[in-house]
């Protein structure tokens, strides 16, 4: 039909009205809410549907997934509704016998007993009542031929796309043939349909589910509903393997963080371990000299272990909060290695965020540059001359496209002999090796004021 081109935005809003559908499966039974297809006067932003073409059919249905039929939802729209493409609303039918007054627009019967069909006033709804544990065949006659891809000799016409119309009900579903309608048995005949057609959903080559139209009239020009209902199902069939994928991804996808944030949690409680044998060793030693050496070490994989650990409790797992990380980073150097001298933090890095590969080296950094200023910076447990307090400022930014990091002190300021890029000292040999050759980036040494170093440096991606 060259008027229906409803195209991707027609796919997406049914893949989203189908992903809200399943996540109220369990839902009261008797929920109504607006379902998918196009209505009469329907949703003007669809504005690509030229030529509306209405099916002005007593009932329409969908079934998807049928199976091997042990259970089928059918959807009969009352016949005052004039719907233009297949569903309008949804309801679900409960396993246990009740009685049910279809007086919307379509209501979903989940098969589960026999039916027992009243016959509706002129213009009322249709009855239909259940009784609890009884069975309702399905998935006999014409629907398991149109499944199955095996219509020869079905009575009736037989499209190029695999679907199937009559208008002669009472034949397909006489006495000594089994019922060529979704519900079994004749419910459809019961009910006084005179025409039918069936048209099979596609997905990868199979057929997972039937659009089924039934009216009370002959339907003559038949074959030209069901050509744009096979139009249409090209569409349903897409945004039902959209919602599949998505959710296919969406499972695959927990199950990966579940994976990541499991190896995360290893990895720091190995580098706990890690740090218990370093500080076991260090306490064995009488040595002082290798005792600071191993302390040294410990801060240095602690500093690795608190990314693994923040990264654990993220809900992302991929970045942390730096200023988060750098506060429980600094939280034990002065205890450790400042001598008793009273030190002010400031910490500037408030929703600054970095993934793993620049978190370490950059906390190794931040850990490197602190330990050195609280042991050598305050050596007489004072700032420099005119500073009222020792202090150690940790600044970071990003501006969305370099990160910054400043980490200054006030203190007495590096030897005026000492080049840091040059020195053979193991901090600032590390600090020069994680800044300069990991992180690629440039840093700036000011002395003018105690020791300041700031480093710019882009993220890996922007690297590449």
């Amino acid at each position: 039909v060259s008027g229906l081109t409803p195209g991707v935005q027609y796919e997406l809003a049914l893949a989203g009205l189908l992903r809200e559908e399943a996540s109220h499966a369990d839902e009261d039974p008797y929920r109504y809410r607006v379902q998918w297809g196009y209505l009469s006067g329907g949703w003007a932003d669809w504005t690509r549907v030229t030529n509306w073409q209405e099916l002005p059919w007593d009932a329409i249905s969908l079934r998807t997934d049928p199976g091997p039929f042990q259970t089928y939802r059918a959807t009969f729209i009352a016949p005052a509704s004039q719907v233009t493409i297949f569903l309008r609303a949804w309801k679900k039918w409960p396993t246990t016998g009740r009685e049910l007054d279809v007086n919307i627009d379509a209501v979903s019967l989940r098969a589960c007993g026999t039916a027992v069909i009243a016959p509706p006033p002129a213009d009322g709804p249709y009855v239909h009542k259940v009784r609890a544990g009884e069975t309702l065949a399905c998935g006999t006659g014409a629907c398991a031929a149109v499944v199955a891809g095996q219509t020869e000799g079905l009575p009736g016409q037989v499209t190029a796309g695999g679907s199937w119309y009559t208008d002669h009900l009472g034949d397909a579903s006489s006495p000594g043939r089994e019922s060529g309608l979704p519900c079994g048995g004749s419910l459809c005949a019961r009910l006084g349909f005179v025409s039918a057609a069936l048209v099979p959903l596609r997905l990868n080559g199979r057929t997972t589910g039937l659009i089924h139209l039934a009216d009370r009239r002959v339907r003559v020009a038949a074959g030209d509903d069901v050509e744009l209902v096979e139009a249409v199902a090209d569409y349903v069939c897409a945004a039902i393997q959209r919602v599949q994928a998505e959710t296919s991804l969406h499972t695959a996808l927990a199950e990966k963080e579940a994976l990541l944030r499991e190896v995360h949690h290893r990895v720091k409680n190995n580098f706990a371990s890690v740090i218990g044998l370093v500080d076991l060793q260090r306490d064995t030693l009488d040595d002082e000299r290798s005792a600071a050496m191993l302390t040294d070490l410990s801060a240095r994989i602690r500093s690795m272990a608190i990314v693994h650990e923040l990264l654990y409790q993220s809900e992302s797992l991929r970045e942390i909060d730096l200023q988060e990380y750098v506060q429980t980073l600094i939280a034990r150097l002065p205890v450790i290695f400042s001598g008793g001298v009273a030190v002010r933090f400031r910490i500037e890095a408030a929703g600054v965020r970095m993934g793993l590969d620049t978190a370490v080296p950059v906390g190794l950094i931040i850990n490197e540059l602190v330990t050195n200023a609280l042991k050598y910076a305050f050596p007489q447990g004072q700032p420099r001359p005119g500073a009222a307090q020792c202090e150690i400022a940790i600044v970071a930014t990003w501006d969305g496209a370099v990160y910054s990091l400043t980490v200054a002190d006030n203190g007495v300021g590096l030897p005026p002999d000492l080049d840091w890029l040059t020195s053979k000292t193991l901090g600032l040999r590390l600090v020069r090796m994680l800044a300069l050759h990991q992180l690629h980036g440039q840093v700036e040494v000011d002395r003018s004021n105690g020791t300041t170093f700031r480093l710019r440096f882009a993220p890996p991606a922007r690297r590449r």
